[in-house]
């Protein structure tokens, strides 16, 4: 997950500074899956603690 994430941020901000991706690519292949992966984390974390 935290792999991802930095992936994330790291092509987003070097989008916003060269714009050599398409924004659609961007998001699909980068951030979308970062946010399941993060999603899926908090779920199974919080499946962990609870009785």
């Amino acid at each position: 997950m935290a792999v991802m994430a930095l992936l994330s941020i790291a092509v987003f901000a070097l989008q916003r500074s060269l714009g050599i991706l398409d924004p659609i690519f961007e998001v699909c292949i980068f951030h979308l899956p970062a946010l399941l992966s993060l999603l899926l984390y908090l779920r199974e974390s919080l499946a962990r603690r609870s009785p």
